[in-house]
């Protein structure tokens, strides 16, 4: 075989490699972003304060936590006395007006599919009850 022909076939190798490797990168990206869209969801809470009022508009410190039980009983700030129970939180700086808090979370592909939502604000306790959340439905 001539040499340009081997070479011909060797590039064509290279760039079939090459492309094989790049799609196979996009699917897992793709993957990926598909997964942690199946567990996002929107929260939507009206926040009073400790006289029963609405909060005042403004930027607030949330933390927003899964739990894989309920919490009944006020837990002071910070609010970890269970957190061998916390599967994952974020902190978010949330704009709070006429007291409605909007957010939307992106917790990661989690093992089971039901969990408890826990809110807290600023330096509040977290907010008792935690509401159920069923992630990942099929």
């Amino acid at each position: 075989m001539p040499i340009k022909i081997k070479k011909k076939i060797k590039n064509k190798f290279k760039l079939g490699l090459l492309l094989a490797v790049v799609l196979f990168s996009i699917g897992i990206f793709i993957h990926q972003a598909l997964a942690e869209k199946k567990n996002s969801f929107t929260v939507h809470a009206l926040i009073f304060n400790k006289n029963g009022q609405l909060v005042a508009d403004g930027s607030y410190q949330v933390r927003f936590a899964l739990y894989k039980i309920n919490r009944l009983k006020k837990d002071p700030y910070p609010s970890d006395a269970d957190l061998k129970e916390r599967i994952w939180s974020t902190n978010k700086t949330i704009e709070i007006k006429d007291g409605k808090l909007e957010a939307t979370l992106n917790p990661p592909s989690l093992p089971y599919n039901k969990y408890y939502l826990g809110i807290r604000v600023n330096q509040d306790a977290e907010m008792i009850p935690r509401k159920a959340v069923i992630l990942g439905g099929e």
